[in-house]
């Protein structure tokens, strides 16, 4: 599988942060060179253990997880290992497969963020609407999205999450012989 590096413009990253992974790796690299408003409204939890090696296997999330124990990005509240399971709990979905869903997350309108483990899928459900989840997308293509959201952003998170993750390009690699704490 390739990352789909060449299908990003210069204005989205350009190539070196085409994969998700990646860009995740730059903007915690860069986390401690970011402005505070940018720590303050996408806070990142330290990485806690890892995917939970008792719900269904994903390369993906379990990428995702080994970075990272979920954290704000953009419109997604990920939420932190721990606090996964196969069990949907309050959700009521037509279909409740035991272990095939897994609440990773919750959407900034109040939607669960679902991860189908039959299908590898990531889906927005409202417990309001009383029907199927909304599929978003595979969940390599999902993540995708959302380390690189849209040009056209739909809210001012999005937008800001946008320029947020803009400037840790800029930073790059932040210098070897710099401490963030030291005061000069």
């Amino acid at each position: 599988q390739g990352s789909g590096a060449t299908t990003n413009s210069a204005a989205e990253g350009g190539d070196d942060v085409a994969d998700w992974r990646t860009r995740l790796d730059r903007w915690l690299r860069a986390w401690d060179w970011l402005p505070e408003m940018a720590r303050d409204c996408f806070p990142v939890r330290p990485p806690a253990g890892g995917w939970p090696t008792a719900l269904p296997a994903c390369p993906a999330l379990a990428d995702l997880y080994a970075r990272c124990d979920g954290g704000e990005f953009g419109p997604y509240h990920l939420r932190p290992a721990a606090e996964l399971s196969g069990d949907p709990g309050e959700l009521w979905l037509d279909d409740p497969e035991p272990g095939r869903w897994v609440r990773v997350g919750d959407h900034e309108y109040g939607h669960a963020v679902l991860w189908d483990s039959r299908d590898d899928v990531v889906s927005l459900y409202s417990p309001d609407d009383f029907g199927e989840p909304d599929p978003v997308g595979r969940t390599e293509e999902f993540l995708r999205r959302v380390f690189h959201p849209s040009s056209g952003p739909s809210a001012d998170a999005t937008e800001f999450w946008a320029e947020s993750l803009a400037a840790a390009d800029e930073l790059g690699e932040p210098p070897a012989a710099a401490d963030p704490g030291a005061v000069g």
